[in-house]
């Protein structure tokens, strides 16, 4: 116990991490927020392990911390069943009960389906929590045996990168062929049409496919911290409003009568190759999700334990520690554990 109260140790999957300073930036906020110490960030994984005082500070309030520094926490979505609905006012009544519960987010009843679902910040036994918050009420609320994979496999994150790398690509692929065009054949074209030309294509490239980068830069200098997104943004805003200025401004940069140079293609050739390498990055953590999903989907939905002599069929979900679990023939496994009685083989 602490004189806030009692500490509870949580694991928090976040987005929005890419490199060492983005990890440090994350446990920086955490420790920051009043009420919560013990901060690890795992830049693998993507998660964030910390211990807060409940009394002092929420779960959902660090996640908005967490959002406002470019860190949003990811959601878990749970679907429920709900029986013993007879009217709107007992879709706002269940609603209003599960936000209560630390770390639901947002609750959606539907009345017409008797089903709904739970956005949440991975609360743990939420089964068990919501047996015991509708004990007694009329209404029995049960998470659904089917549910939908909650681990991120990257392919929202996939899908948000694809397209600006798309357009920059395009766009650096015609910056290349200006260059080649000039090298080997000694195309000529005026000095200002070219370079508004360069100036449109790689506004496009600076301002809407390396916005992501901008973004984690000004978030950044919120936390007077620095990070990758930092490198990338200082990077490519000198190098394009220089080129800028000398496009305006010829004469400013003048050497010797020689013709200021103007780097538009480095602003495009380097959101180019880091939006591509962030691509890859997130597909190939997409394919070992995808691997873990699938384990974690081969897990039954139900288990038989024992307990007080007797055995009961519980969701795998509400598993305890020290748990008596029977394994039948041809039954799949629930958890980790120990043989403690009898024989067999297993296919792993």
């Amino acid at each position: 116990m602490t004189p806030g109260g009692l500490k509870i140790k949580t694991t928090l999957p976040i987005s929005g991490m890419s490199c060492a300073g983005c990890v440090a930036g994350v446990e920086k906020i955490l420790t920051q927020i009043d009420g919560v110490d013990e901060a690890a960030v795992n830049l693998a994984t993507q998660q964030a392990t910390f211990s807060y005082d409940r009394d002092r500070v929420g779960i959902s309030e660090i996640a908005q911390r967490l959002g406002q520094g470019g860190y949003p926490a990811r959601l878990e979505e749970t679907r429920i069943t709900v029986s013993g609905m007879h009217c709107a006012s007992c879709v706002a009544n269940i609603e209003k009960n599960i936000k209560a519960i630390e770390g639901v987010v947002e609750v959606e009843a539907n009345y017409a389906a008797g089903t709904g679902r739970i956005k949440h910040l991975g609360v743990e036994n939420l089964s068990a929590k919501l047996s015991e918050l509708f004990s007694g009420s009329g209404y029995e609320v049960t998470v659904a045996a089917t549910q939908r994979p909650t681990l991120d496999t990257g392919g929202a994150e996939a899908r948000q990168l694809i397209r600006p790398l798309v357009v920059s690509a395009i766009i650096a692929v015609l910056f290349l062929a200006h260059m080649l065009a000039m090298s080997l054949v000694g195309a000529y074209a005026d000095h200002l049409i070219v370079g508004l030309v360069q100036s449109a294509l790689a506004s496009i490239v600076y301002l809407w496919c390396g916005a992501r980068f901008h973004r984690g830069f000004l978030h950044s200098l919120k936390r007077r911290t620095a990070d990758m997104n930092t490198l990338i943004s200082l990077g490519t805003s000198a190098a394009y409003f220089y080129s800028v200025v000398v496009l305006v401004w010829p004469t400013l940069f003048y050497q010797s009568r020689a013709q200021s140079d103007l780097y538009f293609e480095t602003v495009v050739m380097i959101i180019t190759l880091i939006l591509l390498g962030r691509y890859l990055e997130v597909r190939a953590k997409s394919r070992s999700s995808e691997a873990i999903r699938k384990l974690l989907e081969a897990r039954p939905d139900e288990a038989t334990v024992r307990r007080d002599g007797t055995e009961q069929v519980v969701k795998s979900a509400d598993l305890q520690p020290e748990d008596i679990v029977v394994v039948r023939p041809g039954e799949r496994i629930a958890a980790d554990g120990e043989i403690i009685v009898g024989s067999g083989s297993v296919d792993e």
